[in-house]
């Protein structure tokens, strides 16, 4: 017996999309249409499609016997079908690598063989029975959707917590089962769908952009299997039926991070963007003070003429008008910060005054001295100043890390300049000098000074004999 015929009796009718909506960011207006279909090659409840690189895989459940895996060329024809002994949920590749998850199961399989599978990973907590697990867009998370909440795990399983999908299930049926149990992911979006309608959502849980799709079923099968896989959003129309394929144009901004810069300094960073029409053009908001965007390249250029950080918005639009925005941080440093490579010697008992001195950086700098100086001296931690009068002789080898205060609020923003110095140094403190010695006469001085006397006391003599 089958998944639907279990838990919904009510089939809803696989009825064309008809409906379109204004561009909401990452779509094209109104509706998109399917330049790829084939016949699903399974009859039981279809779940999802995947691509390897060279083929597609088609997956059903409702039971795990039976033939449950389908594989079709690139053009869609069947190539063979399988008895996987899985009641698949899911389906869904890594460059050639496809993986599964089945039903009430938290266990992710890779294919080791065609149509044979291996258990790889098990996802802690995963307890809800339906649902079907999917990479996010990076290749670096499971994902899953239950209600309007993306749960997400690392790669080796451990729970990295969940999103709300803000204003998830305000969009006819979002919320009804089965699809709000399955989730799709390209780039840095998610997507999900619902009536005939794709909505891409952020990584915050923000509802980015929405689509109809021409066309596209909206049965039970319909919304149990909706997959992307080679760059195409995949809705079936129901089991045994066929498999439309929408090419789902998404507008991508790279890098993700900007290098830093420097004061004075000519600095240029190229942005480019993806998933859309060229030309695209390009702007700018909160960029540093002497940088400016090309509308027509997205080259940053120009000489950073102050130190900051700056939370800058990027913005293009390519030529159909599909917009995207993001924001990045952008640190323009100030020169390195230096400091003096030595310090005076000084001496016991005499008042002893030097400084670290300190320049390039922004200001106030941050000391932190590892070692002691000499006895009597202080280090002012504040200004750099060291002062005081030694009490005995040494040698005092020390050092003295110097921080500046540029300001980094995020971790994938780097900087461009050196913004801490560590520089040892060495003191040397010599005994006082001792007082000058009182002159003395020798032998020979003490001969001269009798002849000098004497001769002073004849000349007086002679003065007073006249």
């Amino acid at each position: 017996m089958y998944i639907k015929r279990l838990l919904f009796p009510l089939v809803i009718a696989a009825v064309a999309a008809t409906s379109s909506f204004a561009q909401t960011g990452i779509f094209t207006n109104g509706t998109l249409s399917s330049d790829l279909s084939f016949k699903d090659e399974l009859a039981s409840t279809s779940m999802t499609l995947a691509y390897d690189g060279s083929h597609y895989w088609s997956s059903s459940g409702g039971s795990a016997s039976g033939e449950r895996l389908a594989q079709y060329s690139s053009a869609g024809a069947l190539v063979a079908k399988f008895a996987s002994g899985l009641d698949f949920r899911s389906v869904f590749t890594q460059g050639a690598n496809l993986y599964a998850r089945q039903f009430n199961d938290a266990t992710i399989y890779q294919q080791a063989a065609a149509g044979t599978f291996a258990p790889l990973v098990t996802l802690t907590d995963l307890t809800e029975q339906q649902v079907g697990v999917v990479l996010n867009g990076a290749g670096n998370e499971y994902i899953a959707l239950v209600e309007g909440n993306v749960y997400r795990w690392s790669l080796a399983g451990s729970p990295l917590g969940s999103v709300a999908l803000v204003g998830f299930g305000t969009q006819p049926g979002e919320n009804d089962y089965p699809q709000n149990r399955g989730i799709s992911a390209s780039g840095s979006y998610w997507f999900t769908y619902s009536q005939g309608v794709v909505s891409a959502w952020d990584a915050a849980g923000q509802r980015v952009g929405q689509t109809s799709l021409a066309g596209a079923g909206t049965s039970f099968d319909s919304h149990f299997s909706f997959s992307f896989a080679n760059g195409r959003f995949w809705v079936v129309d129901q089991a045994g039926a066929a498999w439309r394929g929408y090419p789902l144009v998404v507008l991508a901004i790279s890098p993700a991070s900007l290098p830093a810069g420097k004061i004075g300094v000519a600095y240029s960073s190229t942005m480019t963007a993806g998933g859309g029409t060229a030309p695209y053009t390009w702007s700018a908001s909160g960029l540093p003070a002497g940088l400016s965007i090309g509308a027509e390249t997205g080259v940053i250029n120009g000489v950073p003429s102050e130190a900051t950080t700056a939370e800058v918005t990027i913005s293009v639009v390519d030529s159909e008008n599909r917009d995207k925005s993001t924001n990045i941080t952008l640190v323009i440093d100030p020169l390195d910060l230096t400091v003096n490579p030595s310090l005076p010697n000084g001496q016991v008992g005499k008042t002893y005054t030097a400084s670290i001195g300190v320049s390039g950086g922004v200001a106030p700098y941050h000391l932190v001295l590892d070692g002691e100086l000499p006895e009597g001296l202080s280090l002012d931690l504040t200004t750099g100043a060291i002062t005081g009068t030694p009490t005995k002789t040494q040698i005092s080898t020390f050092s003295v890390t110097v921080s500046d205060s540029t300001a980094i609020s995020l971790a994938s923003a780097t900087k461009a300049a050196v913004n801490s110095v560590t520089q040892s140094y060495t003191i040397t403190i010599s005994a006082q000098a001792a007082p000058a010695p009182v002159p003395t006469l020798g032998a020979w001085g003490l001969v001269c000074l009798s002849l000098l006397l004497g001769v002073v006391g004849r000349g007086r003599s002679s003065k007073r004999t006249a």
